[in-house]
């Protein structure tokens, strides 16, 4: 994300997590006036996307995303639109229009975005892309719960490189806590979802760790900078993300100690912990 588009994913979203967000210029309405060309392909995996992200999220949450190419869209939510490539860059997913209401998702970037990020080795565990996309569509409700919280005027003032990772880590939080959250009602079609997101999420973290051990051979026992400080001025590292992301929600000490010997390896980068020890 660039700071004039994010006074905001990936995976984000993300220049490292896939998404990018903007505060228009103009009030409009329509994914269209955007110059967003819609992609009618995608609303099958995108809808569902939408639909796990709203689950999980609950009836009593702030943020409401709705699907915006369909009749029910609430002007309440926050509309999802598909769309084609035009546009976007190369590895861009997700974008977030404050004046618009609207998160705008590119899904053929996803394919570029995860050869980029883990590789092609044989041993990567295959990922559903509907609940990836899903737990990015989280990180996106996450930037608009602090758009929810925070006055405009005090956004712009503070839109600094520093700033811009200070929202990323806060919408992870978000996403981890909102999982956390739905997994606490077993048995429900809310907790599925949830257990559902979090192996997902399980599953990048092998992948990410594999892709550096494998594809970077002898990087980690060197703390190679590369592979743990971060990639630019406006994302933490992705790997550190989605750990920290894993061991907030499960909270389990294998988990912990993960991330901890990740932290010790980035060699005093940043000092960000994701979430409060």
């Amino acid at each position: 994300m660039k700071t004039a588009c994010r006074v905001a994913l990936t995976i984000v979203f993300l220049t490292v997590l896939g998404c990018r967000n903007f505060s228009a210029s103009s009030p409009a309405q329509e994914a269209e006036r955007f110059g967003i060309t819609d992609s009618p392909g995608d609303h099958p995996i995108v809808g569902r996307a939408v639909a796990t992200t709203s689950t999980v999220l609950g009836t009593q949450s702030t943020v409401r995303i709705s699907a915006g190419w369909t009749e029910n869209n609430s002007k309440a939510s926050f509309n999802v639109y598909a769309a084609m490539p035009t546009g976007f860059g190369q590895n861009e997913i997700m974008a977030s229009y404050e004046e618009c209401a609207c998160i705008v998702v590119q899904k053929a970037a996803l394919s570029g975005w995860l050869k980029t990020h883990l590789g092609t080795n044989d041993v990567l565990l295959g990922m559903d892309t509907q609940n990836l996309l899903a737990y990015m569509l989280l990180h996106e409700a996450g930037h608009i719960s602090e758009w929810n919280k925070t006055q405009t005027a005090s956004r712009k003032d503070s839109a600094s490189q520093v700033s811009q990772k200070a929202m990323e880590i806060a919408a992870d939080e978000f996403a981890g806590n909102a999982i956390a959250r739905a997994l606490d009602a077993k048995g429900s079609e809310r907790g599925v979802a949830a257990a559902k997101l979090a192996m997902t999420l399980s599953q990048l973290s092998w992948n990410l760790s594999a892709h550096r051990l494998l594809d970077n051979f002898g990087g980690t026992i060197l703390n190679k900078p590369s592979l743990f400080g971060d990639s630019g001025l406006s994302h933490p590292n992705l790997e550190w993300r989605i750990l920290s992301v894993n061991a907030a929600i499960t909270k389990s000490e294998a988990a912990r100690q993960i991330l901890d010997d990740f932290e010790r390896r980035r060699n005093g980068d940043t000092g960000y912990h994701l979430f409060p020890r």
